[in-house]
This record gives C-alpha cells, structure tokens and sequence, in this order.
C-alpha cells in the first residue's frame, strides 16, 4: 500500500476517473483525512488523501 496527499480529493477522483482508473472506494471523510482508493496495475492499492491539518507528511 501507499498513500499520496493531494490538495483536491475530489479533483483527484475525477481525473483519475477521466483516466479510467477504477476507484475501489469512493471518498471517504475519517477523523484525520478525507480518502480514496485505487488499485495499480498490479493490483496494489494506492490511497489518495487530504489530511485535515493541512499537513502532507508523518507528522
């Protein structure tokens, strides 16, 4: 697994989407971030998310 922020989660989504990625799970707001995933090619699954801090990295 790995986790990418992004600024826009919703930007994020819809271009992945226009790319024809398949979005395994659809946004979902959690206590720390708003997240989604999406599987690689390979099927490993890559989160893409927004930290509610603002912050990017571990902390």
């Amino acid at each position: 697994m790995i986790a990418l922020a992004g600024d826009d989660i919703d930007e994020a989504q819809a271009a992945l989407t226009a790319r024809g990625a398949t979005i395994e799970r659809t946004p979902v707001d959690g206590e720390w971030c708003t997240q989604f995933s999406v599987p690689d090619p390979d099927g490993r699954r890559i989160y893409i998310h927004k930290r509610k801090d603002g912050t990017f990295g571990s902390g």
